[in-house]
């Protein structure tokens, strides 16, 4: 069990282009990248750690997933 505190404020939801302004790692993905979420608070840390506490989190709020599901940004 991941035990593991985060915060979802402040988020912008940013579109594929300023993603990649933001993080020019992502650009080996920028035909797939629909666009991303950011927080300009945050530090570096352990993505698959935060991750997997953000997913229990939601699934303790009611939180359904549905994985290998197509969904757009609607820009």
């Amino acid at each position: 069990m991941v035990n593991y505190r985060f915060s979802l404020e402040p988020t912008e939801f940013v579109t594929p282009e300023r993603a990649l302004s933001l993080e020019p790692c992502l650009r080996h993905l920028r035909d797939r990248l629909e666009g991303a979420s950011f927080q300009p608070e945050a530090a570096a840390g352990d993505s698959h750690r935060f991750v997997l506490g953000m997913e229990a989190e939601c699934r303790r709020r009611g939180v359904t997933f549905h994985f290998g599901t197509r969904v757009g940004f609607g820009y």
